[in-house]
């Protein structure tokens, strides 16, 4: 980044989040402190109008970006983007240069197209060997990797809208809080709150499909379920991983003793 006080005429690079346990659109991280969820215009109010009594409780919103999504020729894909003239840096940013510079190239992990048109998150630093990852899901445990499954599943999602275009996609980002960036091993909650499940605007056949859900889950019955999950172990030194469908599976004796195990089992952080 550049050394002044907020914006930058030079090209950022921002990197995958390796830590998103749920939601439907991949996370970014553009420094330690700051991550980028896609914009939701509804989702943006909410950060913009919310009562000074909520603010203590929430990642604070630090304003929007517009992200590149390109292939390089190396394969990978870079996120690009250019910090918005309000985006303020903290001295101890502006007091040395970015991680993300043309100059160090020191990425932690980038994403990468194969030729068999799947995609990979690979670690470019040793930092996050001590950190893995297992999926399990009903009870199915999967080989260890050094990311979220969650995440490379939202990604891929993503490079398939940039296959179908020419050449690039450009989407707009709200910059939040990483509330996760204190902690080496952070323990993650995702949860649904609420017995609705569907916005005011949403179609007949979207309403249909949500009520479903919530009537087979622990939404209608205990208005929360959910929706993703990181529990860091210290006897095994590994993430446990739950995703959407496996809180989709519980009932309420199950979802009880799941939260049982995120607050008793849980190493660092929770949000």
């Amino acid at each position: 980044m550049a050394a002044d006080s907020g914006g930058s005429n030079e090209p950022l690079q921002l990197e995958p989040f390796i830590h998103q346990v749920g939601g439907h659109s991949s996370m970014l991280q553009l420094d330690k402190d700051t991550i980028c969820k896609p914009l939701i215009p509804r989702e943006l109010n909410f950060y913009k109008s919310a009562p000074d009594s909520l603010k203590e409780f929430m990642a604070e919103f630090k304003g929007i970006l517009e992200v590149t999504f390109s292939e390089a020729l190396d394969g990978y894909i870079d996120l690009t983007t250019y910090l918005p003239p309000t985006y303020k840096l903290s001295p101890s940013k502006t007091a040395r240069k970015s991680s993300f510079s043309d100059n160090e190239k020191k990425y932690k992990h980038r994403i990468k197209l194969c030729q068999s048109g799947d995609i990979e998150i690979e670690s470019l630093t040793y930092d996050d060997v001590k950190q893995t990852f297992e999926k399990c899901n009903n009870s199915k445990s999967q080989n260890g990797t050094l990311l979220n499954p969650w995440v490379l599943r939202c990604h891929k999602e993503q490079m398939k809208k940039l296959r179908n275009s020419s050449s690039k996609i450009l989407q707009k980002y709200i910059m939040l809080e990483n509330r996760v960036s204190k902690f080496e091993f952070p323990c993650i909650l995702d949860l649904k709150m609420g017995t609705r499940q569907y916005g005011d605007d949403a179609s007949l056949a979207k309403r249909h499909s949500h009520t479903a859900k919530a009537a087979s889950s622990t939404t209608a019955v205990l208005g929360v379920r959910i929706n993703g999950m990181q529990v860091y172990h210290q006897d095994s030194g590994r993430f446990m991983c739950h995703n959407k469908y496996y809180g989709r599976s519980l009932n309420y004796r199950w979802i009880s003793q799941n939260f049982g195990e995120f607050l008793t089992r849980r190493y660092s952080s929770a949000i």
